[in-house]
């Protein structure tokens, strides 16, 4: 679903469709994918390959699999992680490492040949040791091509990723501190990243590992703002844990590391309530939310779980049972066919690279026809989602109104007033369609020497999903 706008009631000229851009051809951004759980097997990762390449995105959270590494005591065989390392970069991506999870060797207690979420500090000071050997081996091994590490996945989560102990935010301060230490030593200009923490409890667990030191091993937190809209208080959780950081060290930055959404309503693992009729136009409205919502805070990494369907291999966490499938891929699971998902983040990569920046540049939306009647306390106007960005010099506007994802949503007609302080003028105005790339010329456009330095004709539509407003130059 995305609406032809050509048509109807806003009769908007078509001009074409928005250049996709392959991954290798993006130097940085901010926007990645996750690679993650092929320490069990859980995709095939070999039809990705060639995806990838031509998503644009730039990084790809991977997970390190301590059993899969170490399988002797004390020898350590990486040829399974070599392989995807080399292949993301050589699709042009940038590989950073989630090393995460125990071994059976060294805890048999394990209920599955992975130890998902068994931590080692639960298990004495000789399995510790081994765990330090394992990541000072890592580090080596992939030093020069892995920049950045994070320790662990949603420690905060009791049974799934945290066990035997009970999640709490001290210890896992000291597992970050032991992980930390042999990773610094062979790479000291390692990035360090913290949290990996689910939804729910986190500003607690955040308190006190800070509280236990965490401040002073670590350069980032990372989150995984799992909800139904992305945007439903996320401004201010944002805002909390970074004053919360910031008192303890003002250099370390918020990443949403991990976040998806399923792309059909029954029989996955995220069988969330409300969730009746999901489908993929509406998991690709959420994923453009999703990374609007990040852009817009302003945080320096936004990475999309996950880049396929986990149907392969049953879904493990430290319980031991097996869980249902993962159907929050942007590949099908089946044939690794893109879904619609896929194409919407193509586009946002295409556009939001480092030559996108966040800058605050005023738009408003006016009901088209104001003053004549229009009420603009309608909530269409109240609960509307504005932000703005500068590309290229040009200023680059984003909106679309945060109404149910699932929503088959008749767009509505607004009027759009913009100030622009920007480098560059807007003399080529196009609305951009990120789910299909569609691009239309904005006819009759006005220029304002006044309060208003542009305002727009009352004739764009106003969407459940984000369309952006900037010079065809721009992109």
């Amino acid at each position: 679903m995305s609406w032809k706008f050509e048509q109807g009631a806003f009769n908007l000229k078509y001009h074409g469709r928005l250049k996709t851009r392959r991954s290798v051809d993006i130097d940085d951004s901010a926007i990645g994918v996750g690679f993650e759980c092929l320490d069990r097997f859980m995709f095939d990762p070999e039809p990705c390959y060639a995806r990838l390449a031509e998503l644009g995105a730039k990084w790809a959270r991977c997970q390190t699999g301590w059993s899969l590494c170490e399988k002797e005591k004390g020898i350590y065989d990486f040829s399974w992680l070599d392989d995807i390392v080399d292949k993301l970069i050589a699709a042009g991506l940038k590989p950073w490492f989630c090393v995460s999870f125990g071994n059976k060797l060294y805890m048999p207690d394990a209920p599955h040949e992975s130890a998902v979420g068994r931590v080692p500090i639960y298990y004495g000071d000789a399995v510790v040791c081994a765990w330090q050997n394992y990541c000072r081996a890592l580090a080596k091994h992939f030093k020069g091509r892995v920049s950045r590490w994070e320790v662990w996945n949603e420690a905060n989560h009791g049974g799934g990723f945290w066990a035997p102990g009970k999640p709490n935010g001290a210890d896992y301060a000291k597992l970050v501190r032991l992980t930390a230490e042999p990773i610094k030593e062979i790479i000291p200009d390692a990035m360090i990243i913290a949290g990996a923490a689910g939804a729910g409890e986190i500003i607690g667990f955040l308190g006190e590992a800070l509280e236990a030191g965490l401040a002073d091993h670590i350069h980032r937190w990372s989150i995984h703002p799992y909800r139904f809209r992305p945007e439903q208080n996320y401004a201010s959780e944002i805002n909390v844990i970074n004053a919360l950081l910031k008192q303890y060290n003002p250099a370390i930055q918020i990443w949403q590391g991990e976040c998806g959404c399923p792309s059909v309503p029954k029989g996955h693992n995220e069988d969330w309530p409300g969730l009746e009729k999901i489908n993929e136009d509406s998991q690709a409205i959420w994923v453009a939310r999703r990374v609007i919502s990040d852009l817009t805070i302003g945080l320096e990494l936004s990475s999309y779980f996950h880049t396929a369907d986990l149907t392969r291999a049953a879904y493990i966490q430290s319980d031991g049972t097996d869980k249902k499938p993962v159907m929050m891929g942007l590949l099908n699971g089946d044939d690794y066919s893109p879904k619609k998902s896929y194409f919407a983040l193509q586009n946002l990569c295409a556009i939001f690279d480092k030559d996108t920046c966040r800058e605050d540049i005023y738009i408003r939306l006016r009901h088209s026809d104001w003053p004549k009647g229009g009420n603009d306390s309608d909530d269409v106007f109240t609960y509307a989602t504005c932000s703005s960005f500068v590309r290229k010099g040009y200023p680059l506007f984003v909106y679309y109104l945060p109404a149910d994802t699932q929503a088959v949503m008749d767009p509505v007609k607004v009027k759009v007033m913009l100030w622009n302080m920007a480098e560059k003028a807007i003399k080529n105005p196009v609305l951009i369609n990120v789910l299909d790339g569609s691009i239309y010329e904005i006819p009759d456009f006005n220029t304002m020497d006044g309060w208003w330095k542009y305002m727009f004709p009352g004739n764009l539509p106003l969407t459940n999903y984000p369309l952006i407003i900037t010079d065809a130059n721009a992109v």
